[in-house]
């Protein structure tokens, strides 16, 4: 009796063996987060899919030009918190937007755009070397420098309207 199951499983294993399966397995992405692009804009354009900024520009008109700072993200495949923290040129806290979760659900997305803006008020006092910090899940990513200037000098700079 012993032998004979001994037989039977000798006999499984050669069977099992001659009919093995075989697969590729295709990686998938790597889900770590890529960033495409942070820019400085004036404007952005909302007419596609997906949001795209205007020209990158580094100096902006005071009181008359909105300051935007795009975000393009790629294989966005976890939870993502955003963050933007806007200095005076005195390094003084400006402005300091509130969390922006994107893919609460840790699905595999594409792509994803966004965005935040601030419009220096008063010409007089708003002028100078200014930055913007760019955070994702409250690790800095970015940090960005642009000049808010009087209106007159961009107009002799680049003739601009």
């Amino acid at each position: 009796m012993r032998y004979r199951v001994l037989w039977l499983c000798g006999l499984c294993i050669i069977w099992g063996a001659s009919s093995c399966i075989s697969f590729k397995v295709e990686s998938l992405p790597d889900p770590a987060l890529v960033v495409r692009e942070v820019t400085l804009c004036r404007e952005i354009d909302e007419s596609r899919e997906l949001l795209e900024p205007g020209e990158a520009v580094t100096e902006f008109r005071a009181g008359k030009d909105s300051v935007i700072c795009f975000l393009h993200l790629e294989e966005v495949a976890q939870r993502v918190g955003l963050k933007w923290k806007w200095y005076a040129p005195d390094k003084t806290l400006y402005k300091e937007s509130d969390q922006v979760v994107i893919n609460r659900d840790e699905i595999y997305i594409e792509a994803v755009t966004a965005y935040d803006m601030i419009s220096p008020d008063s010409p007089a006092e708003q002028q100078g070397l200014w930055s913007v910090a760019v955070f994702m899940n409250d690790v800095l990513l970015a940090r960005l420098t642009f000049r808010v200037i009087p209106e007159s000098m961009i107009e002799i700079r680049s003739g601009y309207p």
